[in-house]
């Protein structure tokens, strides 16, 4: 049984009591999926070096970055995070028309993907595009059923934001330009599938 959504949201500086930026996420995770918060170290990897994601293997880099990650234990990814460089990252299912029942790279991987990877929410936003480009997305995220999405993101460091909406290999990106902004899993970035900076 599902809740009715999973929501993301963020204040940006200009509109809080205190400069900072505010970043919440509510999960709409199966029954009884546990949820943990988790340390990963920053680490150095062999030239070549390869990475187990939930359910294929891709390039790993060189050095990732330390970060703290709050996901069901049964996954690769998560469903937000943050990491050493001041990047936040949310996750939200996206139901469309066209299925994504292969096994590549689900939104949790691309969380963690860019929490290790990336010092800026903008390096974030080019990561994703770069790792679904290269690899796909899909796969069942379900813990006791099957649930199979494709995936928005909200992501933002000190200076900027940016909400990602994917569909397979496809996406739309748009800069965050207003002090609030709010994600559902419902399609909210109404763009052609490119950038819009």
């Amino acid at each position: 049984m599902f809740s009715c959504s999973c929501d993301t949201m963020v204040a940006m500086s200009d509109v809080t009591h205190d400069g900072s930026i505010k970043f919440g996420k509510s999960s709409d995770r199966q029954v009884n999926e546990p949820l943990a918060m988790r340390y990963v170290p920053a680490a150095t990897q062999l030239p070549n070096s390869k990475l187990r994601t939930t359910y294929i293997e891709i390039d790993q880099v060189e050095k990732t970055h330390s970060c703290i990650l709050f996901s069901p234990r049964n996954i690769f990814g998560a469903e937000m995070g943050f990491n050493c460089n001041g990047v936040v990252i949310g996750n939200e299912a996206l139901f469309t028309k066209i299925p994504s029942y292969s096994e590549d790279l689900t939104g949790r991987d691309l969380v963690r993907l860019v929490l290790e990877r990336c010092s800026t929410s903008g390096q974030g936003k080019d990561t994703i595009i770069f790792l679904l480009n290269k690899y796909g997305q899909g796969g069942n995220c379900g813990f006791t059923s099957k649930f199979y999405y494709h995936s928005s993101f909200l992501l933002v460091d000190s200076k900027e934001g940016w909400i990602i909406e994917t569909v397979g290999k496809d996406y739309a990106a748009k800069k965050l330009t207003k002090a609030k902004e709010e994600e559902k899993n419902i399609k909210l970035v109404k763009l052609n599938f490119n950038d819009q900076y």
